[in-house]
């Protein structure tokens, strides 16, 4: 009996370990507890606990919607508005093609071509031709007009035969002079009952009753397949009752796209049991001339209104080969194997972990494909995409072949283990969903593939088509896309994104809701790509033609049209709104489970929908475009007429976000409604600002007042630039004359918070009275300053602009950061700025080097910024008798109460000849003190204060300053871009030790004593939420000579950093120091 306990013990051990990560610590949690998960960052609520019902949200629902209407979905025009030619006789664009996965395919290419304003008016005078000069089989779609009806965006599809690894350049010809031949389209005839689709090989009957996705599918006359029954089938957790696509006809069924290359059957529905129904389905099923198969883009939106939170058991596709399925083989990739494997059951459990017919995790990543051999002599390929990164997925078979989208869980702790940001939705056993969230899988069927690996490279490595980024500039479709030279800054933000890639591995930023986003800077948000990571991506890959930023910016914009945006809700007026950043994607930070209020609303400043719109037009995605049109109607028809400045200092920046959004859709849809929305958005905004106390909306903000407690109105700079961007936007849009007066107003606010010697930032907080409330920052720039440019374009003011060059100028010099949203912040108006430098110097070859930038941004006797707590210590020396110092502090605004031994001492000789103490804990302050002396004289400032502050000795007539750095490393405090000088002594060896303190980019140049650089180099600190990385220090020694020299060195860094001379003792603004006798 102990022996068989011993056993019994050690399986349920097994059996534990095996159902998470690792095994939890201490024992199984009390069920009376109220949390499934509670830690500092994180709480989520048990199974039982549903969250918020209907009746609770619905009590509270009070902002009212104008003229609702009937959702629209995208539309794939086949022909154009007007019959009619173009300005454009003739004109041949190369089109690169890359085959990436090293694998020999029939490549289905989808590619969006711009086209000028007036250029084209029909579709059929574009034709594609390959390097031979032969014709080749187009499908040519209009996904976008410009506002004389001519085509802007044309979407391009066509099959390319791609040997692995190769490149090849097909041409797109198009004008007047062009007549694309007609090629047959693929056959789609519909009855009252099915629509059959026709490909020549492929023959499909899709049920338009009891829809299961495919009733019949033939392959060259014989049946080969079909879906059961019951088609896609979900399980709820409350009642343990089945769900099916079947069980009611679909709401909605239409042919979306249609042509010689593709036929895509659009099918919305409900999942239904009979009684009731609990969530959405839209199932997009593509038929191809290229293809012996099919794919299903398969969309699930949680619905059910009942209660915030849906609980579901599994969800389960099954697939039904004509012929007995004999041998399945999948592949995976582990530290211990690679290759096909023959098994019953594969289940990719986590991102890292996978376990085989039902056995022990192992390490691993499937790759989402299974080949299937049958008795009637066919064979399958299948597959879905990002089956690792989309976890939790398994492929299963018997009988049939089932495609577990959401797997049955093993047990109630299934990945309760995972990192806290990712345990969401895993809830004792089910799968837990929020109301209005969905998530969208992707699948591909071939039979009688002509590759193995065809299946796998469509999925996830698509070939992505290339055009040259000149051919853009010409179109002006997209902004920015004609500057010469900015190759150098290009590098840069590639390389900032290849370490957001690498973050996002370290970070295992994957899940089925989370795949396409990143982790929050705050440890406690996802970012929901913040600041538009999308459409910063999309430029970058038009300029650069990096096809892995295309990929990341699809999978982003994918990810923002499902997990971040409100499909569903009690209250239809939150339908259609952009979440912002927290829990869960639908959450606040630290909670998932509250009512949806003012921020989750598209009032929250946090709407984008322009890389979502560049999504539509590169790629013809449908179901980003189906959500982009509930953002505009969302705003257009809830938002703007609800929006109120009132005394809220975030509503600049909240109502010019939706002005933005708003302009984008409308750019796209020429809805009327919209732009009639943008100008109600920009009459309040106007509005409130002449009602301002100051001249930019001038309000007074809380966290000023918590930390001063003084009610002061006031600016925060890039909220206060935002709204001057919306207000540009919509005169750029329209040419309403009546916004240019604010404009000004606003613009000349902005250039006050300038500050030239801190490193070309902007003050962070300005007074309407023009008081600095805060030190500079320059991480704010690319968010400041293009809409600057676009101020001084509009009202042709040339200071604007040069104040503009300067602040992106110090930019330019960093690199970007490599966290979501400070990689997504610096590019979100990168693209508007270069499209104002191309305005304003049309034709010119830019030179962005470094010393060409250092011209433009350093400053004699920078602002500092020595940070407390190490003690700073400054030498002072008189250039003449008698002299005023001031010393200015600086302090991070905060209610956090500090003891601290602050005070400021000066010596001379040794001597200290005046002390003051102050508290610590009070605000930024000038301290001035009369200094009696000879010309020559030295003295020594030592000032000791709380980390929070720090300082800088205000550069005078009367005196030069100099730094110690020897004794210590000083802490460089928000450091944007400074140049110091320094002595190396005669015979001596000077080491400067340099790093940053926070995650993000750092760097240093070196120069000798005749100004020539000796070094240059960039590190990044880099940190994730799951572990501690090395600190990365960059070091550089200069060997002393027979001679002292001056020499100098200018450092950046996103925030502080700390630097450290040895073998000298002074550093120095101005090189006048060491002149100075």
């Amino acid at each position: 009996m102990k022996r068989l306990f011993q056993s019994l013990l050690l399986f349920l051990i097994l059996a534990w370990n095996a159902s998470g990560e690792a095994a939890p610590s201490g024992k199984e949690a009390p069920a009376e507890q109220q949390f499934w998960h509670k830690g500092p960052h994180l709480k989520l609520p048990l199974r039982h606990d549903r969250g918020y019902t209907r009746q609770q949200i619905m009590k509270k629902a009070k902002l009212k919607i104008r003229n609702p209407r009937i959702p629209h979905t995208a539309e794939f025009a086949g022909n154009g508005r007007l019959k009619k030619n173009g300005s454009l006789e003739y004109i041949k664009i190369p089109v690169e093609l890359k085959e990436e996965a090293g694998v020999r395919r029939r490549a289905l290419v989808r590619m969006g071509f711009p086209l000028p304003q007036g250029a084209l008016f029909q579709p059929d005078q574009i034709r594609l031709i390959d390097s031979d000069n032969r014709e080749q089989r187009l499908q040519v779609s209009i996904t976008g007009f410009w506002p004389d009806q001519s085509v802007k965006w044309a979407l391009l599809q066509f099959t390319a035969p791609l040997q692995a690894n190769e490149t090849v350049c097909y041409y797109v010809e198009c004008g007047n002079r062009i007549q694309r031949n007609k090629f047959p389209d693929i056959k789609v005839k519909e009855t009252r009952e099915n629509i059959i689709i026709d490909t020549g090989k492929i023959n499909a009957i899709i049920d338009k009753k009891k829809f299961n996705l495919i009733k019949e599918l033939k392959f060259k006359g014989k049946s080969v397949g079909a879906f059961a029954a019951a088609g896609a089938t979900l399980r709820d957790a409350v009642t343990e009752q089945d769900y099916s696509i079947s069980g009611r006809p679909p709401r909605r069924i239409e042919i979306s796209e249609a042509g010689p290359e593709r036929v895509t059957v659009r099918v919305e529905g409900q999942y239904w049991n009979g009684d009731r129904n609990l969530m959405d389905y839209v199932a997009r099923l593509s038929f191809f001339s290229g293809l012996d198969g099919f794919e299903l883009e398969f969309t699930h939106i949680n619905t059910e209104l009942s209660h915030e939170f849906t609980d579901l058991l599994n969800l389960n596709l099954r697939f039904e080969p004509a012929g007995k399925i004999q041998a399945v083989k999948t592949h995976y990739d582990s530290d211990n194997t690679a290759g096909h494997i023959a098994c019953k059951r594969i289940f990719q459990e986590t991102d890292q972990f996978l376990s085989i017919d039902g056995g022990r995790r192992i390490t691993g990543k499937f790759d989402g494909t299974a080949k299937l051999s049958c008795s009637d002599g066919n064979t399958w390929n299948i597959g879905i995409a990002d089956a690792w990164k989309r976890y939790p997925k398994a492929f299963s078979w018997d009988s049939v072949f089932q495609l577990e989208l959401l797997p049955a869980q093993p047990n109630r702790q299934f990945n309760r283990n995972l990192p806290y940001y990712l345990v969401y939705p895993f809830c004792e056993g089910a799968y837990r969903m929020k109301w209005g969230m969905a998530f969208t899988e992707r699948m591909r069927f071939e039979i009688q593939p002509e590759t193995d690996g065809r299946v796998h490279a469509e999925l996830n490595l698509p070939v992505i088509a290339v055009l040259p980024p000149e051919w853009y500039a010409k179109t002006k479709v997209l902004p920015g896309m004609g500057v010469k030279g900015f190759e150098a800054i290009d590098k840069k933000i590639v390389k900032s994104f290849e370490m957001r890639l690498r973050q996002e591995a370290e970070q295992r930023e994957y899940g089925f809701f989370n795949y396409g986003d990143s982790f929050g800077e705050k440890g406690e948000n996802w970012t929901n790509n913040e600041y538009d990571m999308a459409h910063g991506l999309f430029m970058t890959f038009l300029r650069t033609g990096d096809r892995r930023l295309f990929r990341h910016a699809l999978a982003a914009a994918r990810h923002q049209a499902n997990s971040d945006s409100v499909l569903a809700y009690p209250d239809p007026y939150y339908v259609g709104a952009n979440l912002n950043h927290g829990a869960g994607h639908s959450g606040r930070y630290k909670v998932w489970s509250f009512p949806y209020g003012y921020y989750q609303s598209a009032a929250n400043g946090h709407t984008w929908s322009y890389g979502m719109l560049n999504a539509w037009h590169l790629y013809g995605e449908a179901q980003v475009m189906d959500v982009v049109r509930l953002y505009g109607d969302h705003i257009a028809l809830a938002m703007a007429p609800n929006f109120k400045f009132g005394k809220n200092p975030q509503a600049p920046r909240e109502c010019s976000w939706a002005i933005h959004a708003l302009i984008k859709i409308y750019e796209t849809t020429q809805d009327p409604v919209y732009l009639n929305a943008v100008r109600e958005l920009v009459k309040k905004s106007v509005d409130a600002c002449k009602e301002s106390p100051g001249k930019a909306w001038a309000l007074i903000n809380p966290r000023l007042v918590k930390a001063r407690g003084e009610k002061i109105p006031c600016y925060t700079m890039f909220i206060t630039s935002v709204g001057l961007k919306g207000l540009c936007e919509y005169c750029r849009l329209t040419g309403d004359e009546t916004v240019k007066p604010v404009i000004r107003q606003v613009a000349q606010e902005i250039l006050r918070a300038f500050e030239p010697a801190d490193g070309c930032g902007f003050v962070y907080d300005l007074a309407y009275d023009g008081r600095k409330l805060n030190y500079a920052v320059t991480y704010m720039n690319t968010t400041i300053a293009p809409a600057l440019a676009e101020a001084s374009m509009i009202l042709k003011d040339e200071k604007i602009f040069a104040v503009a060059e300067r602040a992106m100028a110090a930019m330019f010099l960093h690199s970007p950061g490599f966290n979501g949203k400070f990689l997504g912040e610096y590019m979100t108006f990168l693209a508007d700025y270069l499209q104002c430098l191309q305005e304003k110097y049309p034709g010119r070859n830019h030179d962005f080097s470094d010393p060409v930038l250092m011209k433009q941004v350093l400053h004699e006797n920078p602002i500092w910024h020595w940070r407390a707590p190490n003690p700073g210590r400054f030498r002072i020396r008189l250039k003449k008798d008698n002299a005023e110092l001031l010393l200015q502090r600086w302090i991070w605004p905060t209610s956090q109460k500090a003891e601290f031994d602050s005070y400021i001492r000066i010596y001379q000789n040794g001597t200290m000849q005046h002390e003051q103490k102050f508290d610590c804990g009070r605000d930024a302050f000038l301290f001035k003190y009369p200094l009696k002396g000879k010309s020559g004289d030295e003295f020594t400032v030592e000032i000791s204060d709380y980390s929070n502050a720090d300082w800088n000795v205000v550069p005078s007539q009367g005196l030069v300053h100099a730094g110690y750095c020897r004794e210590r490393p000083v802490f460089l405090a928000r450091n944007g871009i400074s140049r110091f000088y320094f002595e190396v002594p005669a015979g001596k060896n000077v080491t400067i030790t340099y790093y940053g303190t926070h995650a993000g980019g750092f760097g240093i140049w070196c120069f000798d004593e005749n100004g020539k650089l000796i070094r240059k180099a960039t590190e990044w600190t880099e940190k994730n939420s799951l572990k501690t990385t090395p600190r990365k220090i960059l070091r550089h020694t200069i060997k002393g000579g027979r001679k002292s020299r001056i020499c100098s060195f200018v450092v950046w860094a996103e925030y502080d950093a700390r630097l450290r001379l040895q073998g000298t003792e002074l550093i120095s603004g101005t090189k006048e120091f060491f002149a100075t006798p």
